[in-house]
């Protein structure tokens, strides 16, 4: 039996074979009262993350109140005790490079996050996180970093380089990034406005000038690496170009789909240059997962980044039954997409959150390890409006995360005024 602070047993909850049927999960309950009474019953948890250098933090949905609340939690407490110095999100690297420089200045952070972040993170939730952060970097010589994951928009990624050139001024540079500006409206139109009824795209256009984006970019990226760039505008050039070469990847090799979660693990990689870097990474449960869900189509991430990283990245996914959450009816994410509440559909029969909901604990944590291989439905809600039996996928829980933690009924997030 696996022994934490404040265990309570699952009431008939039968293991697979490897354990006894007389044995029972402990689970571990957490309060979300106020700061200090959570971390005090999430500590034995927080320490057997601390131990890795990357940290997931997922969400059973893109659009929940308490998930944002309990990773703003765990981030601040890694931040204070365990020395971690970026936040990544799922979010194009360009936007969170803007908005990283608006943090660490005195611009208004909301209109600033209206501005360069998706819409499922511009919550009222997320913004009192990053103003603390703000505090954090004015009064510590060690500052926290927050940074883009993602690459679906690249025109912004072109204009960080536009900045950065003008840092260290290479006239030739200047001209050859501004070629990429046109491809990349052309791309970034393509992802805002694809599944719209009313949109109108030449492919054969984008492919075209994509192919071209693609190896102009490529050339770019062997005159940065050789030049005497100072290292912390290389570095972020390197990145912003990375981003560029995935986004118009599929266009040049001529496939379909990119390899959207390797390439965000490669990308937490370009950003830990230092062996002192240690990132938490904000992202949906399913891209966080230790492995693909429905038959490996989707998700993933957590796997890459175990390979980069080996036995040093903890995944904790989150889970909830009943409430409400934030999506949109837009086929893709944006800065600018419309959010409104949902109500969460009862858990399927024999799922896992129908199994955690008839616990007498409505909120808790669990090391899955104690799970073993036991296979039940779960739910993946991303950022659209379905949360019934489509949104399943037939798991074992260890083998997607480390640590799960429930809570019953939530609530959408509060969406920024």
């Amino acid at each position: 039996m696996l022994i934490a602070a404040s265990p309570i047993l699952f009431p008939g909850f039968v293991f697979a074979q490897k354990v006894t049927s007389t044995e029972r999960v402990v689970i571990n309950n957490l309060s979300m009262t106020d700061y200090e009474s959570f971390k005090k019953s999430a500590m034995p948890l927080i320490r057997t993350m601390s131990a890795k250098r990357i940290i997931g933090l997922g969400e059973g949905t893109h659009g929940t109140s308490e998930f944002y609340k309990l990773r703003y939690w765990i981030s601040r407490i890694m931040i204070e005790e365990y020395g971690y110095n970026y936040i990544g999100f799922e979010n194009d690297f360009g936007d969170l490079w803007q908005l990283n420089q608006d943090l660490n200045g005195t611009k208004d952070l909301k209109e600033s996050m209206k501005r360069y972040i998706y819409s499922i993170w511009q919550k009222e939730e997320v913004l009192e996180f990053l103003e603390w952060i703000r505090l954090w970097n004015i009064k510590h010589k060690t500052k926290v970093t927050i940074a883009g994951v993602d690459y679906a928009l690249i025109e912004t990624d072109v204009n960080v380089l536009l900045k950065l050139m003008q840092l260290d001024v290479k006239p030739e540079i200047i001209t050859a990034v501004k070629q990429l500006q046109e491809p990349a409206f052309l791309q970034d139109q393509l992802w805002e406005g694809k599944y719209k009824t009313n949109f109108r795209e030449d492919m054969s256009e984008v492919r075209k000038k994509s192919s071209r984006a693609y190896k102009l970019a490529d050339s770019i990226e062997k005159i940065i690496l050789a030049d005497s760039f100072p290292l912390s505008i290389k570095k972020d050039c390197v990145i912003a170009i990375s981003n560029i070469k995935q986004g118009v990847g599929p266009f040049h090799h001529r496939t379909e789909e990119s390899e959207r979660d390797s390439f965000m693990a490669a990308n937490v990689k370009m950003h830990l240059t230092d062996s002192s870097d240690k990132m938490i990474v904000w992202a949906h449960n399913a891209h966080l997962s230790k492995k693909a869900v429905y038959d490996n189509s989707v998700g993933g991430m957590g796997g890459f980044l175990l390979k980069l990283y080996p036995d040093n990245y903890f995944v904790l996914g989150t889970g909830t039954a009943d409430g409400t959450y934030a999506g949109t009816r837009e086929p893709k994410p944006t800065n600018n997409n419309k959010m409104e509440v949902f109500k969460l559909e009862s858990p399927i029969k024999d799922s896992w959150e129908q199994l955690f909901k008839s616990n007498a604990s409505d909120k808790f944590y669990v090391l899955t390890k104690s799970l073993t291989e036991e296979i039940k439905p779960t739910r993946f809600v991303g950022y659209g409006t379905e949360s019934g039996k489509g949104t399943y996928d037939k798991a074992s829980l260890a083998s997607l995360y480390d640590g799960y933690i429930f809570i019953r009924t939530t609530h959408a997030g509060q969406q920024l005024k």
